[in-house]
């Protein structure tokens, strides 16, 4: 959509505004609706300003466009309200104009979102049967809602990958720019199910970005393959036989076979999964046979590994129930308040309601008691402030120890982690006491995603006020956070950051598996767990650099899927203000595979 940016100039406006969501056919069902903004400047040399809210949290970034220039810019925008539509205040100088952004909607919200990465936008089609015919008393009853991006058009955050219950990668996957690959692996820790579609050939299979996440090994060859039995669960009617690339799958895969062949490749990474269809599930027969939507919907559900659920219900809950949960909620898991976590000691509140009392019968009845008697009432002018001004002393001191405290903030949530790849995702909430007021750096770092606790501030209209300022420029910073006296903020973050995978590895003797565990952190892992196939072996502590071998009773062959879990320093995660007044509130999640494929 073409807008033209808000100006004081009569002339035609020399800077032209265009819009479209990144998922073509997918934007008003999303949550976070990620949109991509085109700007071109044929006048002056302009800066451009733009900022949107999520209730109390508002986001800004600055656009430069000298003469000439044409730039894009992809927003990633919270819904507060699904049926709204978005809106973006542009400033340009001291105008600030409001504009409106209607994504696209089929209006089914309940849909299963999907979302495809091709060159080919018709390609959605492949989701969107009669709905009456084919989803009526069936397990997809609510349907699917199905996007497609381009290339090097994809979101480069998870939080453009959020709301997706499966992504698809067809023809021109391998042109994925390195933010955009490194977004969608670190969506798939978070627990999205990613497929890759074979064929006769494939060039991402050659692709190095991906090799740790495909299950199958590249370096197979194209044969004409009777689809399995196993695929009779979808329909009825067989797809005819067709063309399928025969790769071996890797250590830990689940398979479905059709004779030597593996048809369906499935390995869990982190909480979710990466499957590789042999076939293209895009051409024909496969777009045509009507056991498609069966085969996307057992895919879009696709269990995460075991060991992974409560993770994946916390991710699920309401903003509510999340920040009070047990494995998030520094107050739950604490069985304190936030106030009383921060090293800071909260005046008794029957020391408080005594002073209360001290001061009403002093400065009522004594006072003014007493000097009638003493026919002095006229000093009750000076002594009744005296009074008031030594009771709120005394009051000041109780409370002294809240105003001296330093800055401080308590980290809890995940680390997630997986064999796969180097790249870890931080999944968690951060809360920070600020003791004084003023404009603080948050110094965050490699954020993708930020979100604020339930609590809202409110003014006499009853409007929420915004009281929490983020900037996004490529990710998401808070350089000028501003708040009041004694204030406590609450957020919620999903940051990146790097985990070696080299830590773990995976060997085989006498029977056992062993696992070597090198620390490659520069502080010690605490109450580490080693589990496979629900024999599990705990490590009380490694230190930095140090390297210790866990051996398991797990018989060797076959297929086997771990996961390490180990508390980790949770100074390192979240925004750095303030001391960190956290211990063992972070939780490495680290999933690995071994053995044979199945």
């Amino acid at each position: 959509m073409l807008v033209t940016a808000p100006s004081n100039a009569q002339a035609p406006d020399p800077v032209s505004i265009s819009y479209e969501p990144v998922w073509q056919g997918l934007g008003g069902e999303l949550t976070t609706v990620p949109i991509r903004l085109s700007l071109e400047n044929t006048g002056k040399p302009e800066t451009i300003g733009i900022r949107w809210m999520d209730g109390d949290t508002e986001t800004a970034t600055v656009i430069d466009l000298p003469s000439g220039a044409k730039k894009e810019r992809v927003l990633y925008i919270t819904k507060t309200n699904g049926y709204n539509p978005l809106q973006l205040l542009i400033r340009r100088g001291i105008l600030e104009t409001p504009l409106s952004v209607e994504p696209t909607s089929t209006g089914n919200f309940e849909a299963t979102k999907i979302g495809i990465i091709s060159d080919s936008l018709g390609d959605a089609a492949l989701v969107k049967p009669d709905k009456e015919k084919q989803f009526e008393n069936k397990r997809w009853s609510n349907g699917f809602a199905a996007g497609v991006a381009k290339p090097g058009m994809a979101p480069t955050r998870t939080s453009g990958y959020d709301d997706l219950g499966l992504l698809i990668l067809g023809e021109g996957a391998e042109r994925l720019t390195d933010a955009e690959v490194a977004a969608i692996q670190l969506s798939v820790l978070r627990g999205l199910h990613l497929v890759f579609v074979g064929g006769p050939i494939r060039p991402v299979l050659s692709d190095p970005r991906w090799q740790g996440f495909l299950p199958v090994s590249p370096g197979g060859s194209s044969k004409d393959v009777a689809p399995p039995s196993a695929y009779g669960v979808h329909s009825n009617v067989a797809p005819p036989t067709g063309p399928m690339l025969d790769l071996k799958p890797k250590p830990g895969a689940a398979t479905i076979m059709a004779g030597q062949v593996a048809v369906q490749s499935t390995l869990p990474v982190g909480a979710g999964n990466v499957t590789w269809l042999a076939y293209d599930l895009f051409s024909t027969p496969w777009r045509t046979w009507n056991g498609r939507f069966s085969l996307i919907y057992s895919l879009a559900w696709e269990p995460c590994a075991e060991g992974w659920q409560p993770f994946l219900q916390t991710l699920n809950q309401p903003a509510e129930e999340y920040y009070g949960s047990p494995a998030m909620s520094v107050s739950t898991a604490s069985g304190g308040t936030a106030k009383g976590l921060f090293g800071i000691k909260v005046p008794d509140a029957g020391r408080i309601s005594l002073l209360l009392i001290g001061y009403l019968v002093l400065v009522v009845p004594v006072n003014f008691v007493l000097l009638r008697k003493l026919r002095k009432g006229e000093l009750a002018w000076v002594t009744a402030p005296v009074i008031a001004l030594g009771a709120a002393g005394v009051l000041f001191g109780f409370a002294g120890q809240l105003y001296s405290s330093a800055a401080s903030r308590q980290t809890t949530g995940f680390l997630v982690g997986s064999d796969a790849g180097d790249g870890a995702l931080f999944v968690g909430s951060q809360q920070i006491f600020f003791p004084g007021n003023g404009r603080y750096d948050l110094k965050l770092e490699n954020v993708q995603k930020v979100g604020t606790s339930s609590y809202r501030d409110y003014n006499m209209f009853g409007q929420a006020q915004t009281q929490n300022h983020f900037v996004d420029m490529g990710s998401i910073t808070a350089p000028s956070f501003t708040v009041d006296n004694l204030s406590f903020r609450e957020f919620h973050f999903e940051q990146a950051t790097t985990l070696p995978k080299g830590w773990l590895t995976v060997s085989e003797s006498g029977g056992e598996t062993q696992v070597q565990l090198r620390n490659p952190m520069a502080t010690d892992l605490h109450d580490v767990t080693v589990e496979i196939g629900g024999v599990k072996q705990r490590v009380p502590k490694i230190g930095p650099g140090e390297s210790v071998t866990v051996r398991l009773k797990v018989p060797a062959g076959g297929r086997r899927v771990g996961l390490a879990s180990a508390q980790v320093d949770p100074s390192m995660y979240g925004g750095r203000f303030g001391e960190e007044v956290g211990k063992d509130t972070v939780r490495l999640l680290y999933s690995f595979t071994a053995g044979d494929s199945r």
